[in-house]
């Protein structure tokens, strides 16, 4: 999305398909490495997150959306089931 910087490209381009047929296919996507920044509301520091591999809209989204399950082989607790009353839904952080 257009809250993250490009780093660099892998050359290789997708067809991104919706889950739904209400919208159209995004045709040639690149998939690259880029940054963005977080900044943590309790502490106040600036964090600069990478990410690689990833399908680089730029401004096509306005936000950048994070696999689960990457967020989760990278050690974060992730909750992504909308049904679950018993925490909140999100990105745990338990400090």
């Amino acid at each position: 999305g257009s809250n993250f910087l490009p780093l660099s490209y892998t050359g290789v381009m997708c067809d991104v398909a919706p889950f739904s047929e209400s919208y159209k296919p995004m045709p040639n996507i690149p998939i690259g490495s880029a940054a963005t920044a977080y900044d943590h509301p309790l502490s106040g520091e600036t964090f600069i997150l990478i990410g690689h591999e990833g399908l680089c809209f730029g401004n096509k989204l306005p936000v950048s959306y994070l696999n689960p399950n990457q967020l989760r082989f990278n050690g974060l607790q992730v909750s992504d089931d909308p049904t679950d009353t018993t925490r909140p839904f999100g990105i745990l952080d338990h400090e």
